[in-house]
């Protein structure tokens, strides 16, 4: 009971960690890249217990259970890594968006298409 507290005490590092990245990468975008790395996180959540189904199917020992949580504790070693490796707190170039200022030739406002209609 002890370790599930501090691992829920934990989780605030979350919301310190990732979350708050996201903000710092993108201020224009950071409700859409939430939108997206939320939907990517909801993988595991199906995921899970299909392997784990699978693991431990006819199988309920310890050693299955073994294999389970290493593929858990793989899974979370791989993302941080990756995480604290590639992440920036740099906002990115696609943050702003760059109106292109090139007039349309074709373009006519439409009080002029319905002049030309009338005549």
């Amino acid at each position: 009971m002890g370790v599930l507290c501090v691992a829920v005490g934990l989780n605030g590092a979350v919301y310190s960690g990732y979350i708050s990245s996201l903000q710092d990468l993108s201020p224009n975008f950071a409700g859409s890249l939430l939108g997206l790395s939320n939907t990517v996180a909801t993988i595991p959540g199906f995921v899970a217990p299909v392997v784990t189904g699978s693991i431990t199917d006819g199988n309920e020992t310890v050693s299955a259970w073994r294999t389970v949580f290493l593929i858990s504790l793989g899974t979370y070693l791989v993302t941080n890594i990756f995480y604290v490796v590639f992440i920036s707190a740099d906002i990115q170039p696609w943050n702003e968006q760059h109106p292109k200022n090139v007039p349309d030739q074709n373009y006519k406002p439409p009080s002029v298409i319905l002049e030309q209609e009338e005549e």
